[in-house]
C-alpha cells in the first residue's frame, strides 16, 4: 500500500498518516490546500487546519511521488 491515512474524525484537529518517505501528500479541507512532505525516514505526514479549526467531513487526500505524479487520490 502507497499510503494510509487515520480515520477521518469530523471533530480532529489535524489529519496525518504514512505513505513512501518523502512523497508529498495534499489535504483538502474545507477548500483549502494544504501540501506537506512526509518524512523523509519514517514516510509520517501530518495537517493541522488554520486557526485551530476541526477537519470537519469535507476532506480529500492526494498523494504525489517524487517524480510529481499523483500516485493516490481520493
Amino acid at each position: 500500500s502507497f499510503s494510509e491515512a487515520e480515520q477521518i474524525l469530523p471533530n480532529s484537529k489535524s489529519i496525518s498518516g504514512y505513505t513512501r518517505p518523502s512523497y508529498k501528500v495534499k489535504v483538502k479541507i474545507a477548500g483549502k490546500t494544504y501540501v506537506k512532505k512526509a518524512s523523509a525516514v519514517t514516510g509520517y505526514w501530518k495537517v493541522k487546519p488554520d486557526n485551530n479549526k476541526k477537519i470537519g467531513t469535507t476532506v480529500s487526500v492526494k498523494v504525489v511521488n517524487t517524480k510529481g505524479k499523483t500516485v493516490i487520490e481520493t
